[in-house]
């Protein structure tokens, strides 16, 4: 296990497509944590997994025990193969003969927030969407030449659809910049046996009745960050 133990960088896993890079840390004690790092919304974020792995006949085991947004990977495992094994380089093989190499690397010395814990993770209209208006630019914001980046927890309900409330996650920074994407998300409007579906797969100890729905927005001096769409 020591020849494997530290950081290695790989591809961004297909989950999370949006990320820009990807490690995963393979401590000696035997525990892991993979973390995918990236941009939502105009902001830098992190997410990732974590659970313990171990060697045995040339074949990683790793089960996954925590996981920042897919409750589903939770208790988890897979078996990976090592085809060759170098001072900065492992090449991989999964169970459907798939191979990728790790190169030895480092963790950047700054990790961005981590986005934890969403059912669900919307960056803009979608096909849950039925209907999504964008927050609006308030004007005395752009007089004054205000920016922000906040999180918002859209509490949907599962059986038509309505958004029920809005939570502020993480403001803006600004009251004006949080009224005006509070107002836009109380409106959204989603399409029910969709979040229904959703909700069985991905947490089906579920019975609240309700979904959350998490919307990162970023507010620019000149309007809602481009980067923002369905």
């Amino acid at each position: 296990m020591k020849a494997l133990a530290g950081t290695w960088e790989l591809a961004v896993p297909e989950k999370w497509a949006q990320m820009q890079s990807a490690f995963v840390v393979l401590d000696g004690n035997g525990t892991f944590r993979l973390v995918a790092i990236g941009e939502v919304a105009g902001a830098p974020v992190r997410v990732g997994i974590a659970g313990s792995w171990q060697l045995q006949d040339q074949t990683v085991s790793l089960k996954v025990s925590q996981s920042s947004d897919l409750r589903k990977l939770v208790g988890q495992s897979a078996s990976l193969r090592i085809v060759s094994l170098s001072s900065s380089t492992i090449v991989l093989q999964d169970e459907d003969g798939i191979s990728e190499s790790l190169h030895r690397s480092r963790l950047p010395a700054s990790l961005p927030p981590e986005l934890n814990g969403p059912i669900i993770l919307l960056t803009g209209p979608s096909e849950l969407t039925l209907s999504a208006p964008r927050p609006a630019f308030p004007s005395e914001a752009a007089q004054r030449d205000l920016r922000g980046y906040g999180i918002f927890r859209l509490h949907t309900d599962l059986r038509n659809g309505v958004v029920r409330r809005v939570e502020i996650e993480r403001s803006s920074g600004n009251p004006i910049l949080d009224k005006s994407a509070v107002t836009a998300f109380t409106k959204w409007y989603f399409k029910a046996p969709l979040l229904r579906q959703l909700q069985r797969r991905r947490d089906p100890s579920n019975t609240s009745g309700e979904i959350i729905v998490r919307v990162p927005w970023s507010f620019l001096h000149s309007g809602p960050s481009k980067r923002i769409g369905g």
